[in-house]
Formats: structure tokens, sequence, C-alpha cells
């Protein structure tokens, strides 16, 4: 399965140096929970959620701050192209939020969060044949006497 069967297609995108309040006002009005995060030539820097906007924390930490100071900074992304078991990777070792901006080139295509990817691997494994209860491991023999 590749990343372009289960990304996130409409992501939102907001400015570096937009304030952290229109930010969550654009999650709100969009209903969404992530922004990818853009500088002045629109490549994506990073992803800022809605779990750090929101809520009586969020607000405190709103008030006054610009998106580039609450974002989750983005150092790897994958391509539509990127298999599961390939993003799992890039993930791992790269705790950057759980976010994995999906990138066609220099555009960015879509998002894709561990949740995604956790609901794509039940599903895959829910539709998987049952594997047989047989060992395919032959017991080992002890050793000839004599």
């Amino acid at each position: 399965m590749k990343l372009c069967e289960i990304m996130i297609r409409e992501v939102g995108t907001i400015a570096e140096s937009e304030p952290a309040e229109r930010a969550w006002q654009t999650m709100v009005r969009r209903e969404v929970e992530h922004l990818a995060v853009i500088d002045r030539s629109r490549r994506v820097t990073g992803v800022i959620s809605a779990h750090t906007l929101a809520g009586e924390a969020g607000a405190r930490r709103r008030r006054g701050s610009a998106v580039e100071d609450l974002m989750t900074v983005s150092t790897v992304t994958a391509s539509p192209q990127t298999t599961l078991r390939e993003a799992t990777e890039k993930l791992r070792g790269n705790a950057f939020g759980g976010y994995l901006p999906v990138l066609d080139g220099e555009e960015l295509v879509g998002l894709v969060t561990v949740s995604d990817l956790h609901e794509a691997i039940r599903r895959a494994a829910a539709a998987a044949p049952a594997r047989s209860r047989r060992s395919s491991v032959r017991p080992r023999r002890p050793p000839r006497r004599g």
C-alpha cells in the first residue's frame, strides 16, 4: 500500500509568520486538525496541529505567538509512491510530531499522520488471510547417540 492511497489530500496551509490565533481560527472554520506551515517560498517547513492550539492551554500558547513559534518542524517528507513500510521508517527516529508531509516534487499534495498509518496497517492486517497455525519451523531433533 502506498501513501497516495491513505493520505489526507486537501491540506490547508498557513505561513510561518501568521499569528497562531489565525491558524486556530482556520482549523475551526475548515474543521481540520492540521495545517501545513509554509515559508515565503511556499516550501513546507512544518505542521501545526489543533492539539497544540486547542483548549485553555492552547489559548495561552496562541496569545502573542506566531505559527513558527508553535509548529512542529518537518525535516522529513515523502512522495505519494512511498510505501507504508517506508513511511513508518521515516517517522521512526524522526520524532517531529508524527506528521509526514507528502510532496510531489516541491508541491504539497498530502499529509499522513501516525494515526493514518496505524489505521491503514490495521485494515491491511484484517484483510490478510489467516495464517496457518502450523509452524513452518521444524522442531530440533536430539543428537544421535552411539
